[in-house]
């Protein structure tokens, strides 16, 4: 065997602008996506972190490109999260946002805290997405919740049933302008199924 052979021929990398034309989205949501990691891994040039450093591999181009439109699916709450970062008012957990690979616990506490919701005992048993520029990163049951003296909810969770994850997961989502969560009622022929 030649050594050329064992050598892999590099991935294609796309800046940022390409990846935002073409999935058709603006540079901002294109560069959440691609540095979450929920179509797979990025890199950046030299040691910049800014925008423009950020390359995407043809394959983790292709996965977001390909990923299928949510179609049947329960009534979700859905949180609108970014990648992870370090939470500076909440020492007991690791990161909020989106970081693949972390553990259940970790994302239960990093995509199901402190979000501002309107009456959440409507929400026990049903379904939370997490998703980052409507690309689905988790799913989870919601089983309970607490809230602090202000306002902020923090969701308890529990992994989904098999058809409720197989709704969701490796799915994208169309998601209009406004806030940080959405009602997503159920699909019209989810129950019917």
């Amino acid at each position: 065997m030649e050594f050329s052979e064992l050598m892999r021929p590099p991935d294609t990398l796309y800046s940022i602008r390409e990846v935002a034309d073409r999935l058709g989205m603006s540079k901002m949501s294109a560069a959440l996506l691609v540095v979450s990691g929920v179509g797979g891994p990025c890199f950046h040039r030299h040691d910049r972190r800014d925008i423009e450093s950020v390359l995407t591999p043809s394959a983790t181009l292709e996965k977001l490109a390909n990923t299928p439109w949510l179609t049947e699916h329960p009534e979700a709450l859905v949180v609108r999260v970014r990648p992870a970062r370090r939470d500076p008012n909440d020492a007991e957990r690791s990161h909020m946002g989106w970081l693949p690979g972390a553990s259940w616990e970790d994302h239960e506490a990093a995509v199901g805290r402190w979000w501002r919701i309107k009456d959440p005992d409507q929400w026990h048993g049903k379904t939370l997405v997490a998703a980052v520029v409507g690309y689905v990163a988790h799913v989870a049951t919601i089983t309970d919740h607490e809230t602090t003296p202000g306002g902020a909810v923090a969701f308890q969770l529990t992994p989904p049933e098999d058809r409720t994850l197989a709704a969701f997961e490796g799915r994208r989502m169309t998601i209009t302008q406004g806030g940080v969560t959405l009602h997503l009622p159920a699909s019209p022929d989810w129950n019917a199924a």
